[in-house]
């Protein structure tokens, strides 16, 4: 399990720094970082899925998630890199960190 929270602390500071790169609108330096997110993103879900498994208390919404993710890829397609940027912040983040509230 300890992996899985460094996973998420890893996604944390991937946001952080995407974030910032966006609300400089520094976009071109960002785009492999994004790509590295979502990558992430879908690595995490993985863990968080096989943990719950194991019986582990998480609350993860697989629905939420997806929406949160769905919502953060029509931003990007509209170049609306803002709110691309405030998805990821404030929901996305908002998520993972509810998921490891239940670990500490």
């Amino acid at each position: 399990m300890e992996m899985l929270h460094n996973k998420i602390k890893e996604a944390e500071e991937k946001i952080e720094e995407v974030t910032e790169l966006l609300y400089q609108k520094k976009e071109q330096e960002v785009y492999i970082k994004i790509h590295d997110l979502l990558g992430l993103f879908m690595e995490l879900t993985d863990w968080v899925v096989a943990a719950i498994q194991k019986g582990e208390n998480i609350p993860y919404e697989e629905e939420r998630f997806k929406r949160s993710l769905i919502e953060a890829m029509e931003a990007m397609e509209q170049k609306d890199m803002i709110l691309f940027a405030d998805i990821l912040q404030y929901d996305i983040k908002e998520q993972l960190q509810e998921w490891n509230i239940q670990r500490e």
